[in-house]
This record gives structure tokens, C-alpha cells and sequence, in this order.
């Protein structure tokens, strides 16, 4: 179900592209902590929440769900949900597609595409809407030399390539910083995998 962030401190994860953290309140970023190593959250989420906290508890917890690294996502869900058990708080997903497009959204009413860069070559791409931040349509995985439907002038963030599309707002993989730009789109912190999750290459 939608929910919204409030001016309560907020712990956002993001594990699915990068290491990224951040503690928000409403618009006003509090902390940060950004790791681009795709390895190895799982040894060093906790300790990087613990010092960028430093004793602090947030009101609740919002974390990444894809689409990104099957293994990724899953790390930081199930931290979240088990630091919102122990501190007794509520925990929300946000997608990967959002967390990229958040600082963009209100410039204008046209949809902008998501490209996240994925293994092997492919390309995550979604249509989120503006300025509600809606997804328009499912994320797809787009292999080498696949065709698109991305027009050559369109708004376009993310990390992956995009043969023909020439306007790229940002190169920026999911950012939990960016978590400050949203009004809304807030779900449930369950995975959202392109594919079956055991197809785990994409």
C-alpha cells in the first residue's frame, strides 16, 4: 500500500547496486554513508548503520527493492526488517527505479525512463511518471542489441546504456540520499526481481 515519508528520521538502504545509506528527515539529509562496492554488504551494512546512527534510532526504515542484485536486495530487506523488529518501527520499500529517479521528478509531466546497468551487458529499464513518481509499466530486462521503445529525446537517468538515447539527466546508480526528494510511492519491503528470483543473473 502507498505510504509517505513524515518529518520523523528515516533509515534508508539501499543494497541492491551499491552500498548507499542515509538518515532523513523529511527534505533535510541528516547522514550519509555511500560504499560503491556491489560486494560484501553483508559484512558491512550493520557496522555502517551502527557509526552513521551513532545512537540514534529512527522512527522508521525504508529499503531498496529492486530491481537490482538478487543477493543485494535480499540482504538489505532482511536487515530492515529485522532492525525494524528490534527497534519496534515500521518498514517500507522503495524501488531502485524511484531511489534514482527521486530528484527529477517534479521538473516536468512527462514520464523519464530508469536505465540501471545489469549483468551480463543488460539494461533494467522502466518508465516512472512525473511528478507522482509512479511506475508505468514493469521493469524490463533489455539483453545486448535489443530493441527499445525509448524515444532519442527522452529523459533518461541511471547507469545503464541506451543505444539512440541521447538526453541523460544523470549516470547515477539507486541513491538512498535521494529518498529526501519523495512525497510518496512507498510499498511494502518485498523484492521486485525482472525475472523468477532464480533466475539470478537478472
Amino acid at each position: 500500500m502507498p505510504d509517505r515519508l513524515t518529518s520523523q528520521p528515516v533509515l534508508v538502504v539501499a543494497t541492491g547496486h551499491t552500498l548507499s545509506l542515509a538518515l532523513i528527515a523529511g527534505a533535510e539529509l541528516l547522514a550519509a554513508h555511500d560504499d560503491p562496492a556491489p560486494r560484501g554488504q553483508a559484512d558491512a551494512l550493520l557496522p555502517a548503520v551502527r557509526a552513521m546512527l551513532g545512537g540514534q534510532r529512527p522512527a522508521r526504515i525504508v529499503v531498496e527493492t529492486g530491481p537490482g542484485s538478487f543477493t543485494g536486495l535480499r540482504i538489505g530487506i532482511a536487515a530492515a526488517r529485522a532492525l525494524g523488529l528490534a527497534w519496534g518501527v515500521p518498514v517500507a520499500g522503495v524501488s531502485s527505479s524511484l531511489l534514482t529517479a527521486a530528484p527529477f521528478l517534479r521538473d516536468a509531466d512527462t514520464p523519464l525512463w530508469v536505465a540501471l546497468a545489469a549483468p551480463r551487458g543488460q539494461v533494467w529499464l522502466e518508465p516512472i511518471g512525473r511528478p507522482d513518481g509512479r511506475s508505468l509499466a514493469d521493469p524490463v530486462a533489455l539483453r545486448p542489441g535489443m530493441p527499445h521503445a525509448v524515444a532519442a529525446d527522452a529523459a533518461l537517468v541511471g547507469t545503464g546504456l541506451l543505444p539512440g538515447v541521447a538526453t541523460r539527466l544523470a549516470g547515477d546508480p539507486p541513491c538512498a540520499s535521494n529518498a529526501r526528494f519523495l512525497t510518496g510511492c512507498l510499498g511494502d519491503p518485498i523484492a521486485r526481481y525482472v525475472r523468477p528470483a532464480d533466475h539470478v543473473g537478472a
